[in-house]
């Protein structure tokens, strides 16, 4: 390659990296009955993350269904599981895995954290989120994105898991703490779907940050 076609090429990058952490990634999950899929289709996100399942039986029951049609239409796609306080980290993991059905080239698998009314101490329950995390990493032999917004980050989980990359919704401000993707909004009206969850990529990452090798 002679060095004008490899000046070009690095451009080229350059300008693709750029527009994809422009780009924004949405979330769903069975709340959102409607997808308007026409309106992906053209103006494509770069990610899709779907709620696949809670705790250690429940599975959204649009998972699957959806999995199928983000893959038709070559748009990335992961599941996340909303932790639940009230069964262990590894049957919820498990449960999760078993559901979720995620390989090379789909999303990072997400662990969405939450409040919750009569949360176990801290201490307990970050230790089933940690047995969560290695079960993930036994199984698919890669570390999950955590979800949360930044205040419970700030209250619970800064310097816990050093390893872990942070999915931080803030929707006033952008994140001070360190985050991966950002949730900047939750009543987004981009595609035509009010209340939509709108997500982007910190500028120092890239997509492939994000995916399963």
């Amino acid at each position: 390659m002679n060095t004008t076609c490899y000046t070009l090429l690095l451009i080229f990058l350059n300008w693709f990296n750029t527009y994809a952490q422009s780009s924004i990634g949405l979330d769903f999950s069975h709340h959102i009955k409607t997808i308007n899929w026409d309106a992906i289709t053209i103006e494509k996100p770069l990610f899709i993350i779907h709620k696949a399942t809670e705790g250690s039986s429940f599975t959204d029951k649009k998972y699957v269904e959806r999995k199928a049609i983000a893959s038709d239409l070559k748009i990335p796609f992961g599941g996340y599981h909303f932790f639940s306080y009230k069964s262990t980290g590894i049957k919820q993991a498990m449960h999760f895995i078993s559901t979720a059905q995620l390989y090379k080239g789909d999303v990072l698998p997400v662990l969405d954290l939450e409040l919750s009314q009569n949360m176990p101490k801290t201490e307990s329950w970050l230790k089933e989120v940690q047995d969560y995390i290695l079960t993930i990493q036994k199984h698919l032999n890669v570390t999950p994105i955590i979800y949360c917004e930044e205040a419970f980050y700030n209250a619970y989980l800064k310097n816990k898991f050093p390893n872990v990359k942070f999915w931080i919704a803030n929707y006033k401000q952008k994140p001070i703490s360190n985050y991966v993707i950002w949730q900047y909004s939750k009543t987004g009206k981009k595609y035509k779907m009010y209340g939509l969850d709108l997500n982007q990529l910190h500028p120092d990452y890239t997509l492939n940050d994000i995916l399963i090798n």
